[in-house]
Formats: structure tokens, C-alpha cells, sequence
């Protein structure tokens, strides 16, 4: 009998924990941010992604929507503006998502899943070991 996810978790583990890590929501990159203006509901950013510490991302570019309410991290990308590179972990935050973008600090990706801010630093490679602004 298989436990389906939890086998496949397990082999991931076994394989490689950058893509067990992803299996459980979980996006770390690195980017540089450049600022492309306000709409609506938040601040927008054209991101470069640089590289993929975590998890699997096909896309070159998001588009990185932050909330006013979400000060700290507004401001930390803000004073870290192209060129200087950056890494945001990210948690899912929903599938399915109707649009391309969604009422977070986040961004949606190619297959519609929502993916919400739980982490802001400078890039040195080490995902959740630098200072940086932490989201509950």
C-alpha cells in the first residue's frame, strides 16, 4: 500500500531536499527588483530572477506585487533596488488563482499558484540565514 505524497516526500528527502522543500510550498530566489509604480492595492516590481535556492520556478521574470500594510519588506526591496540582488522565500498561498496577480505581498506564477512574501534579505546564498525581514 502507498501513502502517495508522503512516499513521494520521502523519496525527494532521499534525492535532493531542495525539491522535497518545494513539494511542501516552499520558493526561495534570488532577484534583483527594479520599481515599475503603484496600482490599486500595492507597489509593483519587475524581478529578475538570478537563481532558484529552492524549490522550481520556470519563469526569468515575476512581477512582485507588495501591500502598503507590508512596510517591511516595501522598504527593504525598496533600499535594494536593481542591481543589487535580493532573496524573498516565498509559502504557497493558494492554487488556481482566477488572475495573474492576487491580493498579497507575492506573485503568481505560470501555473496559477499564489506565492506569498515570508522572507526578505540580501542574496548570500543561504536561504532564512541572513538579516532580513521575517512575516508571520
Amino acid at each position: 500500500m502507498s501513502c502517495g505524497f508522503i512516499d513521494e516526500v520521502i523519496y525527494e528527502w532521499g534525492k535532493n531536499i531542495k525539491n522535497m522543500k518545494s513539494a511542501i510550498g516552499e520558493l526561495v530566489l534570488v532577484m534583483t527588483a527594479s520599481y515599475k509604480g503603484d496600482i490599486g492595492f500595492g507597489t509593483v516590481f519587475d524581478c529578475e530572477i538570478k537563481k532558484v535556492l529552492v524549490g522550481s520556478l520556470n519563469a526569468h521574470r515575476i512581477c512582485l506585487i507588495v501591500l502598503p500594510n507590508d512596510k517591511d519588506s516595501l522598504n527593504f526591496i525598496m533600499t535594494h533596488l536593481h542591481p543589487e540582488e535580493i532573496q524573498i522565500e516565498f509559502i504557497v498561498y493558494q492554487k488556481g488563482e482566477s488572475y495573474s496577480t492576487a491580493v498579497i505581498s507575492g506573485f503568481v506564477d505560470e501555473s496559477k499558484t499564489s506565492w506569498k512574501i515570508s522572507h526578505v534579505s540580501e542574496a548570500n546564498g543561504v536561504a532564512g540565514k541572513q538579516s532580513g525581514v521575517d512575516h508571520d
